[in-house]
């Protein structure tokens, strides 16, 4: 019996289709409600850590992380960078630089 863990999605989340893990091996997508508040968190499934969609899009792109931009336009990048994330969490540098780059934020917002 599979679990919802091992079931994968197709469907529409704030009204942006996303492909669930079985399609992206190399990339783990996780969608989380808590206390009616979705957050998308991406990682490798080698990685013990997620990140949020605007740490990646700093990493790879050089944006600015410290504005959070909201769930629908996460959920539009995430599914239009889909094979550009799953080939960028290949690259072994790549967890580091997500963690310092969210080492940073956190201090900047919680200091």
């Amino acid at each position: 019996m599979r679990t919802a863990a091992d079931r994968p999605f197709a469907r529409k989340f704030h009204g942006v289709s996303l492909i669930g893990p079985q399609s992206l091996p190399s990339l783990r997508v996780r969608l989380t409600r808590d206390r009616s508040l979705w957050t998308i968190e991406l990682g490798h499934p080698a990685w013990d850590d997620v990140y949020d969609p605007d740490l990646w899009r700093a990493a790879l792109e050089g944006a600015d992380p410290t504005e959070p931009s909201s769930l629908e336009e996460q959920a539009a990048y995430v599914a239009g960078a889909l094979e550009t994330l799953r080939e960028a969490a290949s690259d072994p540098a790549l967890h580091a630089r997500l963690d310092e780059i969210a080492v940073a934020r956190a201090d900047l917002w919680f200091r």
